[in-house]
């Protein structure tokens, strides 16, 4: 009786490793395209190839990036798996594109014109407004108090610097 216990019960649990649903990972998850064209390439012909950016915490630089190389048209293709909607850039080149599982988006970047870049596709409204928002309310000039307190003169002295140094980039 014994024997018959131990053989049902290792059939009961080989029925139970081999009725178990297979977990879904990665390949289940929606993936997202970004595609673009870069105009006006005469500008900078050496530029062979992009590189899409994905900040990672706890990682090494070079884990989170995306190459394309850009076609003779101009055309460029990324194609990953976000686990949730992030913030993207191309570098050099776009510094912040919002993201997510199943989106697209088309970005299309004039070498002449770097500041302004066209989104379009699912995901182009998102972008638009985060660039608007990123070119003309976000600032990366940090005002200590130290600064705040000098005269009004020297103050706007120095963020007209700045601002000029932005636009140059």
């Amino acid at each position: 009786m014994n024997l018959i216990m131990k053989w049902l019960l290792i059939l009961a649990l080989l029925g139970i490793l081999c009725s178990r649903e297979e977990v879904k990972g990665q390949e289940s998850l929606p993936g997202a395209v970004i595609t673009g064209r870069v105009l006006n390439r005469e500008v900078y012909p050496n530029v062979r190839g992009l590189v899409l950016q994905m900040a990672y915490f706890d990682s090494r630089e070079d884990d989170g990036m995306c190459l394309s190389d850009i076609a003779d048209d101009g055309t460029f293709c990324f194609s990953f798996q976000p686990y949730t909607t992030r913030e993207v850039a191309i570098r050099t080149f776009v510094p912040g594109m919002i993201i997510g599982p199943g989106d697209s988006l088309h970005v299309e970047i004039d070498f002449k014109d770097l500041g302004y870049v066209r989104f379009s596709g699912p995901a182009g409204k998102i972008n638009r407004e985060f660039s608007t928002f990123t070119g003309s309310y976000y600032s990366v000039l940090k005002v200590s108090t130290e600064q705040a307190g000098r005269r009004e003169r020297v103050f706007l002295e120095e963020i007209n610097r700045e601002r000029a140094a932005l636009l140059e980039r």
